[in-house]
């Protein structure tokens, strides 16, 4: 189910990640930027650098509920305004990027997706075990009902059993692979604080693997001024192999937080098992990076310096980033990146380019609030009929073959494309009718028009299918365009041989064209336009497998949630 999102502005996200380090905590008299111990304060953002932003806020908002920004009418959140400032900062020169972030009302961290574009980014191998592996840890009410709305929508369960497994804590926890194939473990706590938020998640913290547990500790102590508790020896954690499948690990780990912050990084070292330190980049698809609020930012660099820690920051010192910040990027000792952030007076003032959009805010006029991004109401809904057979005869694969006859809803028509469409017929299964490809030789793709209406396709647009897909046969969604261009997307369908009630967003994909007598996947379309499709629907680019248990695709009761455009 989707729930409605609060409609914060692009741009009032782009800045307040930097802005909310400055303010988000107000404990104690602070003293002048600049001035002060040299310190770690509280922490911001947990931020994943990622191949696409849309999909990955869409992963946080489609599967945990979490509040994510409005999607603009083009289907496709905006890059960010160039600043050389943030890429000197990043050590990303001549990059675009956009970042904005996954919330839970009354958690201070949030989940920022970061998208690095144009400077090389490459697709990290991860472990769980390998240092610098960062592991998002949400904390949930209820861990098997999370569980079932990750399996529902074909994430992948990495506890071998598939199910939560018992830790030592008391707590009951699952790990996961997210959309960009990262690590999230799911962890219902053993018991909940009264006074936690009002959502299904109540908290989250940071797993970090490293390569050495004490020297972790010492510089987060000693530089950055963590406290460090429950530090623990070497020992044969039951529930942490049940957790990763890592049999024959043994674990030692630490806490730390910063003085004011809500995040607890949970350390964690293995061995008896094969690791190796990651090598990364920050604009890697599988680096992650956490923000650091920082008091006296000039000797907190010299201090890491000092510590022997690696500067990314271009120049190696605090960098002045709009508006009117101080970073440095640091990679720690397991090479997990973090943003050493201070607030300054004036140092950098917010930069924006004559004529965009902000311009007016930057001079001092309001800046209108998106208004909350709202699923579109049903445009339509198809649950097929069955070929009728005269005389009671028995139904067969040729006789039910599908023709006009088993769409009920007037308004539609069914399409079916692919050398060997001609065989795709309707069948009854668990009481529903369904479209069943199992007889195909070839790709084929089933789809359906509105004959009144084009759909708009962006935004929270999204196909709602019951489907089951057997044998290793993932489905694709698949659109057509007014001028009969076929598009696949390369979001998966599968649902291991279980009938789902799948929800089908159409944003954050890249997208492919597709040849329509072959049904063969050709050369990427970017940002195509999808906010007017002649037809929408799924595609199998493999062969049916025949009767039994073996390769084919079923799709039942089929609700489209669009926004129609007369013809």
């Amino acid at each position: 189910m989707v729930r409605n999102t609060r409609g914060w502005t692009a741009r009032a996200l782009s800045v307040a990640a930097l802005c909310a380090l400055a303010g988000s905590v107000a404990i104690g008299q602070r003293p002048e930027p600049g001035t002060g111990e040299p310190m770690v304060t509280s922490t911001g953002a947990f931020t994943p650098f990622v191949e696409n932003m849309d999909r990955s806020l869409a992963f946080y908002h489609d599967v945990f509920d979490m509040e994510i920004p409005a999607m603009p009418a083009s289907g496709s959140r905006p890059y960010n305004n160039r600043n050389d400032r943030l890429f000197r900062f990043f050590d990303i020169m001549g990059a675009k990027e956009r970042h904005q972030s996954a919330r839970v009302k009354g958690i201070r961290t949030g989940v920022e997706a970061m998208e690095i574009q144009q400077v090389g980014a490459k697709k990290i191998n991860l472990r769980v075990q390998d240092p610098g592996n960062a592991t998002l840890v949400l904390l949930v009410r209820d861990v098997d009902a999370t569980l079932a709305r990750v399996k529902q929508a074909n994430y992948p369960v990495v506890t071998p059993a598939g199910k939560p497994v018992e830790m030592a804590d008391g707590s009951r926890a699952v790990l996961i692979r997210d959309v960009d194939d990262r690590f999230l473990q799911i962890r219902q706590p053993s018991s909940i604080p009264a006074d936690a938020p009002q959502h299904n998640i109540v908290g989250i913290r940071a797993e970090i693997s490293v390569i050495d547990l004490d020297k972790t500790n010492q510089v987060y102590k000693d530089v950055f001024k963590f406290t460090v508790e429950n530090v623990t020896p070497f020992s044969a954690d039951k529930g942490q192999r049940a957790l990763t499948g890592l049999s024959k690990a043994e674990v030692r780990r630490s806490s730390a937080k910063a003085r004011d912050s809500q995040l607890w990084f949970d350390f964690i070292e293995y061995k008896g098992v094969d690791r190796t330190p990651l090598k990364m980049r920050i604009q890697d698809h599988g680096a992650t990076r956490i923000q650091l609020n920082t008091q006296n930012i000039d000797a907190m660099t010299a201090k890491a310096k000092a510590a022997g820690l690696h500067i990314v920051t271009i120049d190696g010192g605090p960098q002045p980033i709009p508006p009117n910040m101080k970073g440095t990027l640091i990679s720690d000792p397991n090479n997990l990146f973090v943003s050493l952030f201070e607030a300054c007076n004036g140092c950098a003032p917010r930069e924006v380019p004559p004529g965009t959009a902000a311009a007016p805010a930057a001079q001092g006029a309001p800046a209108a609030a998106a208004p909350p991004a709202v699923m579109p109401a049903s445009l339509y809904r198809e649950e097929w009929k069955e070929v009728p057979v005269p005389n009671g005869g028995q139904r067969t694969d040729e006789n039910q073959r599908i023709s006009p006859v088993v769409v009920g809803n007037p308004n539609l028509e069914l399409k079916v494309y692919g050398p060997d469409a001609k065989v795709v017929r309707v069948a009854r299964h668990e009481g529903r009718v369904d479209i069943w490809t199992g007889m195909t030789t070839s790709p084929v793709a089933v789809m359906i028009r509105d004959k009144r209406n084009f759909v708009d396709l962006t935004g929270l647009a999204r196909m709602r299918w019951v489907l089951r897909t057997n044998a290793i046969h993932p489905l694709h969604p698949i659109v057509k365009l007014p001028d009969g261009t076929l598009l696949t997307g390369d979001r998966t369908l599968d649902t291991h041989g279980e009938f789902l009630m799948t929800d089908i967003p159409f944003v954050g994909m890249r997208w492919y064209k597709v040849e329509p007598t072959r049904i063969a996947v050709m050369e990427e379309v970017v940002n195509p336009n999808l906010g007017r499709i002649d037809e929408v629907g799924v595609a199998t680019f493999a062969p049916g497998g025949g009767h039994g248990i073996a390769g084919s695709a079923n799709l039942s009761h089929v609700e489209l949630f669009a926004k129609g455009i007369p013809r």
